[in-house]
């Protein structure tokens, strides 16, 4: 969601204070922390994926609410919401609608409490903390974070195409994904891109090391194309669509999942942060007719990640 439209009422904008100097965590003085919890507090929880670079500016929300006098009706129960960027904070008053371009071109809305982090031109990366302070005095107040945003003076550090019909240029275009991945990885890459130029079917294999950026590895496709394993594999280690990559941003309906012949969508980190992220993608089962097969992959695992945006 890095760099949409946003809504045309009032928003309030934050960057990091003087004190940040690029290093995550580097403007607080002391980091906000969430109070060890000794009454009822706000539920909350991130709106946005975290770890996302941006050039310009990026809408960050959050979902806060706490129950006032046994409802939700005042405020969602919340006197406000304070963003916590590197050292500078900014409070927000009232949950809000907010529109954005999602990453099929589309406009949708969504409710929540938000900020717009805008990029001055220092990069790096920095951390978020929202917390959130209920009406109710008799509760705590709830810290989420810290979340890595990296403003950046370019988006994409590295940008590789998948073009089967032409020859490899090592370090810029490739015929299959297993080889553009490991290029990535050999070279430290933080938050690429990779663009697939042509229709087909895609299989993605092992390619060792395990490998993690700060930002996320972007897929994309200019026309539309199938991520699918070749055959299924009775071992259940070998059926799984698994790159050794953590972090990846699969963007746009132009991708499909066909689940027919592998059972998961795999990460190899047990934090949920760097979970793979399904952006406007479509995950189907191509051995099921008609529109049972978007719901089909309730038959198999899934595999982990964190989040999905329509």
């Amino acid at each position: 969601m890095a760099n949409v439209a946003i809504s045309p009422e009032f928003l309030l904008v934050n960057w990091p204070s003087s004190n940040w100097n690029g290093t995550a965590g580097s403007g607080f003085a002391a980091a906000p922390a969430d109070p060890p919890r000794t009454a009822a507090k706000p539920a909350m929880r991130l709106l946005v994926p975290p770890n996302q670079y941006y050039n310009n500016e990026i809408v960050v929300g959050v979902v806060a609410a706490a129950n006032f006098n046994g409802s939700l009706r005042d405020n969602l129960g919340t006197e406000k919401v304070v963003a916590h960027f590197e050292g500078s904070s900014v409070s927000i008053t009232s949950a809000s609608f907010r529109a954005i371009v999602d990453s099929n071109g589309k406009l949708v809305a969504y409710f929540g409490w938000w900020v717009c982090l805008v990029n001055r031109g220092l990069h790096g990366h920095a951390n978020l903390y929202s917390e959130a302070i209920p009406k109710d005095a008799s509760m705590q107040s709830r810290v989420i974070g810290p979340y890595q945003f990296s403003p950046a003076a370019v988006l994409h550090d590295y940008d590789l195409t998948i073009e089967p019909s032409q020859a490899q240029v090592v370090g810029s275009r490739y015929q299959t994904l297993p080889p553009a991945i490991a290029y990535l990885k050999s070279v430290n890459a933080q938050n690429p891109r990779i663009m697939i130029k042509e229709a087909g079917n895609y299989d993605v294999t092992f390619t060792a090391p395990t490998y993690t950026g700060n930002g996320w590895l972007t897929i994309e496709a200019d026309v539309p194309v199938n991520l699918k394993r070749a055959t299924l594999d009775p071992v259940d280690n070998n059926n799984v669509f698994r790159c050794r990559y953590n972090g990846i941003r699969f963007k746009g309906e132009n991708i499909t999942f066909d689940m027919v012949s592998h059972s998961a969508i795999w990460t190899e980190t047990a934090t949920p942060q760097r979970y793979h992220w399904l952006d406007g993608c479509r995950v189907t089962n191509s051995a099921i007719d008609g529109d049972e097969n978007k719901s089909s992959i309730g038959a198999r695992d899934r595999g982990p990640w964190a989040y999905w945006s329509t």
